[in-house]
C-alpha cells in the first residue's frame, strides 16, 4: 500500500510540474484571464478553477494537434485559442445570470455577450485568427464546426467536465440531471436545461445539449479513425488522458536524463 500511495504521490509531482512548464511556456496566451477577465491572479474573487480548465484544454489541444498533424502554425494558433476560450467566463457567467434574472436571457443577448468578448480580445492585440477560434465550441449551426482547428477547439471543451476528461454523452448527461460532482441538484438542473433549450430555435428545435451529444459522436469517430485509435470513438477521452500521462512520464524522464 506505502508503494502505490508513493508512486501516485511521484506522479502528481511530475504532473504539476508538466502542467506548471506548460503554462510557462505559453504564458502570453493566459494574460487576457489576468489582465480583464478575472480568472487568474491571487485576489479572492478571481475564478481560478476557470484558468485551470482553460490550462488543460491548451493540454489536450497540444496532444490533439499533435495526434491529427496540424502544421506547426496551426498547433500554436490551436494551443493558444485553446487557453483562452473561456478567459471571461466570470464576467460572461455574471452577464447572462443577471439577464435571466430579469426574464431577458435570449440567444440575441448571449450573442452581443460574446461579442463584447471578442472585441475585448482583440482590442488587447489578440490575433482575429485566434479570436474566432475561441468560439468554436458554440457552434453556429446543428452540423458544428467544420474546420481540423475547430473541431479540436470543440471537442476538448465538450470532454473537459472542469479539468477531468469523461465521454461527451456523460458530460452532458451529467449537465442535463444537475450533477454537482457528488449529487444530483434539481436547481442546476432546471437552470441548465433552461440554457440548453435557448438554443432550440438556432438548432431546429434540438436542445444545446441534444446537439452536442450528437457532434460528439460525429468528431469523436473522425477523431478516432484519423488517429488510428482501435477502441470505442465514445472512450477517446480516456485515451487522451492515457497520452497526457505517457507525456507527464516521459517529460520527466528527459529531464531526469538532462
Amino acid at each position: 500500500m506505502t508503494e502505490i500511495v508513493t508512486s501516485i504521490q511521484d506522479f502528481d509531482r511530475r504532473k504539476t510540474a508538466y502542467f506548471a512548464g506548460f503554462a510557462q511556456s505559453h504564458s502570453s496566451a493566459f494574460r487576457p484571464h489576468y489582465r480583464q477577465g478575472e480568472t487568474l491572479g491571487k485576489g479572492p474573487e478571481v475564478w481560478r478553477n476557470v484558468s485551470e480548465h482553460c490550462l488543460v484544454a491548451g493540454v489536450f489541444a497540444d496532444i490533439l494537434a499533435d495526434e491529427l498533424h496540424l502544421s506547426v502554425d496551426q498547433k500554436v494558433t490551436v494551443v493558444k485559442a485553446a487557453i483562452m476560450h473561456d478567459w471571461f467566463k466570470k464576467h460572461e457567467s455574471t452577464a447572462q445570470r443577471a439577464a435571466n434574472e430579469e426574464g431577458k436571457l435570449s440567444l440575441s443577448i448571449l450573442s452581443g455577450i460574446k461579442e463584447d468578448d471578442s472585441q475585448k480580445l482583440l482590442a488587447m492585440g489578440v490575433p482575429q485568427d485566434i479570436v474566432n477560434l475561441t468560439g468554436a465550441n458554440d457552434p453556429e449551426t446543428q452540423d458544428g464546426p467544420q474546420t481540423l482547428p475547430e473541431k479540436i477547439i470543440w471537442y476538448v471543451d465538450a470532454m473537459l467536465s472542469n479539468t477531468e476528461p469523461v465521454p461527451i454523452r456523460q458530460r452532458f448527461d451529467d449537465l442535463e440531471r444537475g450533477w454537482d460532482g457528488t449529487k444530483e441538484d434539481p436547481a442546476r438542473a432546471e437552470r441548465n436545461n433552461a440554457f440548453s433549450n435557448l438554443y432550440s430555435e438556432k438548432y431546429s428545435g434540438k436542445s444545446l445539449y441534444d446537439v452536442q451529444r450528437e457532434l460528439g459522436d460525429k468528431i469523436g469517430a473522425e477523431f478516432a479513425q484519423l488517429m488510428g485509435y482501435q477502441g470505442e470513438a465514445s472512450q477517446l477521452p480516456h485515451a487522451l488522458k492515457n497520452k497526457l500521462r505517457e507525456r507527464i512520464n516521459s517529460n520527466a524522464t528527459a529531464n531526469t536524463n538532462t
